[in-house]
């Protein structure tokens, strides 16, 4: 008689993930989350999915981890009630605002005068913007 061994998830899954575990023999402890619960798991999903964005090395990799993002967006959409109309449209907002990223330019620093009307914004932010003395 074989022992049982245990693996903690503490993450939301999709929603075929029981049945398929089921399937293969396997035991899985789980529940429906109430909506607040739901879209913050979602946010942490989203995180989640993006790191492994990063870790993609090669193209087919990156595609599937790619529509994974893309799947916890159009969840994450949904369960706040928010279309991806509605989302597409700011995209489209601030692309014509801001631009896009078709020239990648990366930004090394910024420098301000000290007394810049913006300058409050970067140095309430350390975290994102940490100062070089």
């Amino acid at each position: 008689m074989s022992s049982k061994r245990h693996f903690k998830f503490d993450k939301l899954v999709r929603d075929k993930v029981p049945d398929r575990m089921h399937e293969k023999n396997i035991h899985i402890s789980y529940y429906a989350m109430n909506n607040e619960e739901y879209i913050g798991e979602l946010k942490r999903k989203l995180l989640e999915e993006s790191e492994e964005v990063m870790e993609a090395n090669s193209q087919t990799d990156l595609i599937e981890e790619l529509a994974d993002v893309l799947e916890v967006v159009y969840a994450l959409s949904a369960a706040c009630d928010i279309s991806i109309d509605q989302i597409e449209k700011i995209r489209n907002v601030k692309k014509d605002h801001r631009g896009d990223f078709t020239n990648k330019i990366y930004a090394e620093y910024i420098e301000i005068d000290s007394d810049h009307k913006d300058i409050k914004y970067y140095l309430s932010n350390p975290t994102k913007y940490p100062e070089i003395i």
